[in-house]
């Protein structure tokens, strides 16, 4: 009862600073803000699809499949071609795909006569760049579903006496369920993660490494308000003996109300998997020793305070949040915190490492206790 006691006055002692609550109102600003910015129109590309006939099955089957798989490219509707024109050249958009007024016509003649048809869709683009080429790409697919369905009427009719009595749209849906595939040929997701990476939106993505980050500079900041407390004669009733567990006990609840914070900021934002398991994971990262060794190693909070805009930099540049570090300097991502818990939610391995990393990190904090006891 005496822990639960003492744990509940200093968790009350915690909601009175102005730094811990600054921390708390981190947590909504980083989550929502980025969530605002994941329902406005985004994209890498954003490319501006014409129909010179609306009304063409083909032309307007094809915009409307490309207008359903938004994500990275953006597709927007454009009344003519002169506008679209005009949009790009002024960098409104990066490129547009105008449809020819009879693409059921062109399509048939290229069948016939491929050497002499012409272009099915007219490209505007400002510049040439790789992006733009790899969005072609999506165009071609496009175009090759309705284009493989017209040479399978036409061979099915020409080859076989009884399909010129069978309507065109049994013949298609018998296409359909033979030869196309039903499941996406290739899919990509992460490791820690059975969501693919369509169903995750790339804004929203470095949620969980923020607020990774936040949890370690909670961490640090521990260790500055415990030196206060310490040197402003809250601990002095304690043995000396027994401040390193009060320590321990201080540092790990004040993390753990901001972790609490973080993971239902992680379920709020629909990053959250299974829930034992991130709350397994995230208990284990609280216990990281990081704010106890730069306490001990610094034993100032006036440096503690210098540090903490620094140390968010490193990790935030070093660990896994935004992208991974590689090459040579890859193992820097190890001097920090946020990358066991981050890699550790998808491979067991780095927990085990995290364990290591937290075991060493106490045990040079005692050392350093030693020659810096006060």
């Amino acid at each position: 009862m005496r822990m639960i006691r003492w744990a509940w006055l200093l968790s009350k002692r915690l909601y009175k600073k102005a730094a811990f609550l600054l921390l708390l109102l981190l947590i909504p600003l980083a989550v929502f803000g980025l969530g605002m910015m994941a329902r406005e129109d985004h994209g890498i590309l954003h490319i501006l699809l014409v129909q010179k006939n609306s009304s063409d099955p083909i032309s307007a089957s094809v915009v409307a499949r490309l207008e359903e798989e938004q994500g990275l490219i953006r597709f927007s509707l454009c009344p003519s071609q002169e506008r679209a024109e005009e949009l790009v050249l002024r960098g409104k958009a990066d490129g547009a795909w105008v449809f020819e007024e009879d693409l059921s016509r062109k399509i048939a003649e290229f069948f016939s006569r491929p050497l002499a048809a012409k272009g099915l869709v007219t490209v505007l683009e400002r510049e040439a760049t790789v992006p733009l080429r790899l969005a072609r790409e999506r165009l071609c697919g496009a175009l090759f579903e309705c284009c493989s369905q017209r040479l399978f009427l036409d061979y099915v009719r020409s080859h076989s006496e009884g399909a010129l009595e069978v309507e065109d749209e049994v013949l298609l849906e018998y296409y359909r369920n033979a030869f196309t595939a039903v499941d996406t040929l290739f899919e990509i997701s992460y490791a820690d993660s059975s969501v693919s990476v369509e169903q995750i939106d790339y804004l929203t993505a470095p949620v969980r490494g923020l607020l990774s980050v936040m949890i370690a500079l909670c961490s640090l900041a521990a260790g500055i308000w415990f030196l206060q407390d310490f040197r402003g004669g809250l601990f002095s009733w304690l043995p000396f003996r027994r401040v390193k567990f009060v320590e321990f006990g201080y540092q790990y609840l004040t993390v753990l109300n901001l972790a609490a914070f973080c993971l239902v900021a992680l379920f709020a934002v629909g990053l959250g998997e299974n829930l034992f398991w991130e709350i397994f994971v995230l208990l284990l990262y609280c216990l990281s020793a990081f704010g106890c060794f730069l306490r001990a190693l610094f034993g100032s909070t006036r440096i503690l305070a210098l540090a903490m805009p620094l140390s968010a930099l490193l990790m935030i540049v070093c660990c896994p949040v935004f992208f991974s570090l590689s090459g040579r300097l890859s193992w820097v991502r190890f001097l920090f915190p946020p990358t066991y818990y981050l890699e550790g939610l998808g491979d067991g391995t780095y927990l085990l490492w995290m364990v290591l990393y937290t075991l060493l990190l106490w045990g040079f904090s005692r050392l350093l206790s030693r020659f810096r006891p006060s």
